[in-house]
């Protein structure tokens, strides 16, 4: 982004927005740019296991490379399975698309706002489809890509182990695969499309070829312009009168050029992005009338949120020991006196499950602003959640030294909170958890009990609560 900040503005209607609120507004469009990525990445990996499942399932059969197509007419048992794989990569993409998309929705705000934002963004699509008619039509595509490297491969005898690598590693450049280039020269010998169109979508203006690629171009685009109609939503809300755009990038660009400068608030759909990798940024412009800015509005309602937060603290009654009030930004610990800390220490564990749980409320309440209840509990310690923050109850498990069935254990026993928050200090258990969660899933599932299960979230390395599995 270019450290040189030049705004004309007419000074006797506006203010000039401060160094606080440009820096804000550059933070936000890299932070955007962050969560884009984390979704490119989440959404190949998506891609990359249906390719494998995909090309798994054809040799299984043992298709015909020059006979084969993914069709019911080919084979209409091969064709069930890969529907369903197809399915699931549509419904695991569509998921993702909307969490990334509508994570910048405060935290607090009324949850009719992030279901606003969910309906805008199911509306987007490219022509006259929507969010998941786009998408069905890109996964497709992108299955008949994987069909001409199936029948590609199939036909130069790559065993089954070695075609899944060489699909995976060319995921975004199918057609670039020898294996392919070698059928163009007699192509009219085989069933699969894009062998015998040579690699070529006919009619495709604008897009790529490649149906992956068209797949991650989507989910990154659609974050994109979720967060800058959020950000456009919360400056009219502010009582902006308008918006300065600036570029965040140097690279010629005339449409971005052309944006550049003052935008009253009657104009908000000029907001970026402009195109698809458009960093453009927006900086919200007041009037001279004593409103306030962004960034004093924000001040105010932190300090009367924390002043709100003090005020209930202090009114606790003698039932509760007032253990921690951070005055920075309001999050607190009280313990009830019935709460009971286990003293018990696991072999090779750092601390107690009573330390952990006192661990875990100091973290939740710096680095989340939460307002943490140790709740009663009664005599065998068991029958009741241990905490309750943000209108929801909650288990604490400290898993340092758990192996994956305990923590499947610690899963089920969770079942009489709303949430569990799975905390370890050593050994990384990540993927323990995650393994636990889908092995738990799937068998509560099976019993048609899913909804007992408690939301699964977990302390990262930064102190910040993660969610693996939302229940709600």
């Amino acid at each position: 982004m270019s450290n040189t900040i030049k705004i004309s503005l007419d000074t006797s209607q506006y203010r000039l927005p401060t160094s606080e609120d440009i820096t804000s507004a550059k933070q936000f469009i890299l932070r955007r740019e962050d969560y884009a990525r984390v979704l490119e990445a989440k959404v190949d990996e998506c891609l990359a296991n249906a390719a494998q499942e995909i090309v798994t399932i054809c040799y299984k059969y043992n298709v015909d490379p020059q006979k084969f197509s993914i069709s019911s007419q080919y084979n209409e048992k091969m064709m069930a399975e890969i529907a369903e794989v197809m399915d699931n990569a549509e419904e695991e993409i569509l998921d993702l698309i909307y969490d990334y998309s509508t994570a910048t929705v405060p935290d607090g705000s009324p949850s009719g706002r992030k279901n606003a934002l969910a309906a805008w963004i199911a509306l987007l699509g490219r022509g006259n489809r929507n969010l998941q008619d786009t998408l069905d039509g890109y996964l497709y595509k992108a299955m008949k890509d994987w069909e001409a490297a199936i029948a590609a491969l199939r036909y130069a005898n790559v065993a089954m182990a070695a075609a899944v690598t060489k699909v995976k590693s060319h995921l975004h450049s199918i057609y670039t695969m020898p294996e392919i280039m070698a059928t163009f020269d007699h192509a009219d010998d085989f069933n699969a499309t894009y062998i015998r169109n040579k690699g070529v979508q006919k009619g495709a203006v604008g897009i790529s070829n490649n149906g992956s690629t068209n797949v991650t171009n989507m989910a990154k685009l659609t974050l994109q312009m979720a967060w800058m109609k959020e950000l456009s939503m919360e400056h009219e809300e502010d009582g902006a009168a308008g918006y300065y755009v600036l570029r965040g990038s140097s690279y010629p660009c005339e449409t971005c050029d052309s944006m550049v400068g003052f935008h009253k608030m009657e104009d908000i759909d000029g907001y970026p992005p402009y195109h698809g990798h458009c960093c453009c940024y927006v900086i919200p412009i007041y009037g001279i009338d004593g409103k306030t800015t962004n960034n004093e509005r924000t001040q105010r309602e932190d300090a009367d949120a924390i002043a709100q937060a003090r005020a209930k603290f202090d009114a606790y009654s003698e039932e509760w020991e007032k253990e921690y009030f951070n005055p920075s930004n309001g999050g607190f610990n009280v313990y009830h006196k019935k709460h009971q800390f286990s003293n018990v220490k696991p072999n090779g564990a750092a601390m107690s499950g009573g330390q952990a749980e006192k661990h875990v409320g100091r973290l939740l309440a710096d680095f989340g602003a939460k307002q943490v209840e140790f709740l009663q509990e009664n005599g065998n310690g068991t029958a009741k959640p241990d905490i309750r923050f943000d209108n929801r109850t909650w288990d604490v498990k400290y898993i340092s030294t758990a192996n994956e069935n305990t923590i499947r254990k610690y899963i089920e026993n969770a079942r009489k909170a709303d949430c569990a928050i799975f905390y370890w200090d050593r050994n990384n258990k990540l993927e323990e958890l995650k393994s636990a969660v889908t092995r738990t899933i799937g068998k509560f599932s099976k019993k048609g009990e899913l909804s007992t299960i408690p939301s699964i979230f977990y302390i990262n390395k930064d102190g910040l609560l993660q969610c693996i599995f939302d229940n709600k």
